[in-house]
């Protein structure tokens, strides 16, 4: 029974921190981005440090092997001139400094090793970093971009087809406008009937197709000499 709330615990704990990165995975990533670049840049300064100190053994180095050159070449002149004491006391000095000079050999092969390891792992670190800060800024603007879409609603597709459609409704309109306006025109025209019997009542071709005063005053005198 505890061993099962124990392990629960645990399982909880691990999700809640899994959500935590999660909700806060970008700030996260922007802080693991500073660390690594100030890491590179730790990187750098150890790789000179490296650098300037297998520089100086080298110096100490050309200088022993110069002084050794010298001590032999005056050891030599001390034979030559039979000074057999002088010469063996060069000896002595030149067997110490040439076992100086082996561990100095070794130390500078030493530093040689380390500069080129130190050196290797600072190119593919900076290499690692570039990648990871194209990276975090594609994911800043991604973050950006959905925060935008986010507070609008609305997708530039959404708002596009939304436009799209009203003037498909405004168009529609439009024409049944257009349509309505046509028909209108076609009812108040007279029709082509009528207006050729116009133009040949005007021509004073057949009867009059509209009553005139002259006519009716006519018809009444009929009427009056006939009731006289």
């Amino acid at each position: 029974m505890l061993k099962a709330m124990f392990t629960l615990i645990k399982g909880s704990a691990h999700d809640a921190d899994e959500a935590f990165k999660d909700t806060h995975a970008l700030k996260l990533l922007q802080q693991q981005s500073r660390d690594a670049t100030s890491a590179v840049q730790n990187a750098k300064r150890a790789l000179a440090i490296a650098m300037a100190s297998g520089r100086t053994e080298q110096q100490q180095t050309q200088k022993l092997r110069a002084k050794l050159a010298e001590l032999e070449s005056r050891a030599i002149a001390a034979l030559e001139k039979g000074e057999k004491a002088l010469a063996a006391e060069a000896a002595e000095a030149i067997a110490n400094h040439e076992n100086d000079l082996g561990a100095r050999e070794n130390a500078e092969r030493a530093y040689e090793a380390e500069i080129t390891r130190l050196r290797q792992n600072l190119q593919t670190a900076e290499a690692r970093l570039r990648d990871l800060e194209r990276g975090r800024r594609l994911a800043e603007t991604r973050d950006r971009t959905q925060r935008i879409s986010g507070h609008s609603k609305l997708t530039p597709m959404s708002k596009l087809a939304e436009a799209e459609s009203t003037l498909k409704r405004v168009e529609k309109k439009q024409s049944l406008t257009d349509q309505t306006q046509a028909a209108l025109d076609e009812l108040t025209q007279p029709s082509n009937l009528e207006a050729t019997n116009e133009k040949l009542q005007q021509a004073g071709l057949g009867p009059s197709l509209k009553i005139k005063s002259a006519d009716v005053l006519a018809r009444l005198s009929k009427k009056a000499k006939a009731s006289a």
